[in-house]
């Protein structure tokens, strides 16, 4: 990340209409650190269908950069 900028991811669950922010190990939900390419936010609820949102939040000309997102889905299985 550049400095002074920062990411957050949201999501929707089960086709919900309103977002939630996913929440990185500290519990925070806006990822702030300087120079890093590897963020881990987590979203901890069961789902069949979910959507993911990401906010870039820029300072003056520069901007932060997503280049992948990957998912990692547990074994568990939730019955809806």
């Amino acid at each position: 990340l550049p400095v002074s900028t920062s990411i957050s991811i949201k999501f929707k669950l089960n086709k919900d209409t309103s977002w939630k922010y996913a929440v990185l190990g500290d519990r925070t939900t806006t990822y702030t650190q300087t120079d890093a390419t590897v963020a881990i936010f987590n979203i901890n609820r069961p789902a069949e269908v979910f959507e993911i949102g990401a906010e870039l939040n820029p300072s003056g000309n520069t901007t932060p950069e997503i280049l992948s997102i990957t998912t990692y889905l547990a074994n568990e299985r939730s019955e809806f």
